[in-house]
């Protein structure tokens, strides 16, 4: 955990402004009392160093982390295991309350593209109690790095594979994974284009969507 949240990258300095409300000894002439807002700025990096001698401890729900036993299965493996991610190991951590231990490994069929996938992700159990201690530093990297996660996730981002799971695609689309990858296949041969703002396939799965939840075409 602590090698994850020294790995975190501070967001862009956004300047939070600390307001002080000063009453003025002046009363205007219909006898309410005047204020003046004063702001002092305090840039971002300076917050990150507010307090970091000042640390807590708190216990988090964690895997197993072996480099012959998945994470996820909780099979030892003599083959080839791949190594959980940074952005795996926080979203997890965030959405399930359980946290990979950095160095973790699992069953290469638990990925796509070298991320878990949801399914993988929702089998994720904690196996033991660990004990870790947090600076305030700490926790504003982590708030930092978890804002940059969900402004980046796209909810219905059907190209990527990760993002929604099996049942996801039935219960929006009626369609399997499987099923709408067959579809697109059968329209193929037709002249669909990508735009700008999806692709051909999160078009259909959109469409196929709004046919099956009844939601405006304006939407």
């Amino acid at each position: 955990m602590k090698q994850m949240c020294e790995e975190l990258n501070p967001v862009e300095a956004h300047n939070d402004e600390e307001t002080e409300i000063m009453e003025l000894d002046n009363e205007s002439s219909n006898g309410s009392t005047e204020f003046e807002m004063r702001t002092s700025v305090q840039p971002y990096h300076q917050l990150l160093s507010v307090q970091t001698d000042n640390v807590c401890e708190i216990p988090v729900n964690c895997t197993i982390s072996s480099h012959h036993m998945c994470c996820v299965c909780k099979i030892e493996v003599s083959g080839v295991l791949m190594t959980v991610s940074e952005e795996d190991r926080l979203y997890s951590f965030f959405t399930k309350n359980v946290f990979v231990p950095s160095g973790a490994r699992c069953c290469p069929q638990h990925m796509i593209n070298r991320r878990l996938t949801r399914e993988a992700i929702d089998r994720l159990r904690p196996h033991y109690i660990r004990r870790i201690s947090l600076s305030c530093g700490d926790i504003l990297g982590l708030f930092a790095k978890v804002t940059i996660m969900m402004n980046n996730e796209k909810r219905f981002n059907f190209d990527d594979m990760v993002n929604l799971t099996n049942e996801d695609h039935y219960n929006l689309t009626g369609l399997s994974k499987e099923q709408l990858d067959h579809l697109m296949t059968m329209l193929s041969t037709l002249n669909l284009r990508n735009s700008p703002y999806r692709s051909r396939r999160t078009a259909v799965a959109c469409l196929l969507a709004k046919m099956r939840l009844g939601i405006s075409n304006r939407v």
